[in-house]
């Protein structure tokens, strides 16, 4: 996995683009290897205190992961989602699709990475516009569909939230959370 991440960073000093938005080789790098990790500490967290998923454990691990990077602050939390929404565009244009592709049970390269732009815009649309092509024409990179209306990525953050806060708030230690959460993570210095 980290061959593939550093394989697909754009090199040192260079940019690359999400879209209309430029991504550094910092945020190429670190924004899918957090993401990755968020990932699988979800699905262990699903499996060891027995959380029920309606759907997919990787759809919802994905989901979890998202929200979780979305906690740090607006910094870190554009950092990982431009560094991980990089990742998963340069993924899908090097992706195969077959039919034993989509039989797998990770959602494709695109679906993640819709899921993932989805839930930036829907925990702060004002922050994270630049993924709805307001006032301009629509690229790639932007959600669509029913996605670009307003209201529909925040009722799919806000359902993420509130199953989080339901199922696995209750074995968070609060303390430890609040020192996490003070923590400057992915720092510029």
């Amino acid at each position: 996995f980290v061959k593939q991440v550093l394989g697909s960073s754009p090199t040192e000093g260079n940019y690359g683009l999400l879209g209309v938005l430029r991504v550094s080789e910092e945020m190429a790098i670190s924004g899918p290897v957090v993401q990755e990790v968020f990932h699988d500490v979800a699905l262990a967290v699903f499996d060891l205190q027995e959380i029920p998923v309606w759907g997919k454990a990787e759809f919802a691990a994905d989901n979890v992961a998202a929200f979780i990077m979305l906690q740090f602050g607006f910094d870190v939390a554009l950092k990982t989602v431009l560094g991980t929404g990089y990742f998963l565009q340069v993924q899908d244009e090097n992706t195969k699709y077959t039919v034993g592709y989509f039989a797998d049970i990770r959602p494709t390269v695109q679906q993640r990475y819709f899921d993932l732009v989805c839930m930036a815009y829907g925990s702060d649309p004002v922050r994270f516009s630049s993924f709805v092509p307001h006032n301009r024409s629509a690229i790639s990179t932007d959600l669509k569909g029913v996605r670009s209306v307003e209201g529909i990525c925040q009722n799919e953050y806000e359902q993420v939230k509130a199953a989080f806060f339901a199922t696995i708030m209750p074995y968070v230690d609060r303390d430890r959370l609040k020192e996490v959460l003070a923590t400057k993570w992915l720092s510029d210095e």
